[in-house]
């Protein structure tokens, strides 16, 4: 029986990919784990950005209209794009490379022949 037919998750995302043999499997299950908290907490950060971003932004504009420091209002919209910016930046990177790590996994491979074994 092919393991990717019982989960239909891995069957979709990843095609004639069959689980590690030899316990391997576990431990791509935490690396996998730790991935996805990473994207999760880069997630939250850019969520969190937006939100502080957005208050500035009110708070500046009404600065601006109200003539008072228009260009600290100014510099504080500029600032507020930018930290939203770094933390989309953020997000990406960390995506990339949780991505890279779980393609890249030793025990994990399209071919359990070719899988070196894991050190013990």
């Amino acid at each position: 029986m092919d393991d990717s037919s019982a989960d239909p998750t891995m069957a979709q995302v990843a095609p004639g990919l069959r689980p590690p043999a030899d316990g391997a499997g576990d431990q791509y299950d935490v690396v996998a784990q730790a991935c996805a908290m990473a994207i999760a907490d880069a997630t939250a950060y850019l969520r969190n950005a937006e939100i502080i971003a957005t208050a500035v932004v009110g708070a500046a504009m009404e600065r601006l209209v109200t003539g008072a420091d228009a260009g600290g209002a100014q510099a504080a919209i500029a600032a507020a794009q930018e930290s939203v910016l770094a933390a989309a930046r953020t997000l990406e990177t960390v995506a990339q490379v949780a991505t890279r790590t779980l393609l890249d996994f030793p025990a994990r491979s399209t071919d359990a022949a070719t899988t070196p074994a894991p050190p013990t």
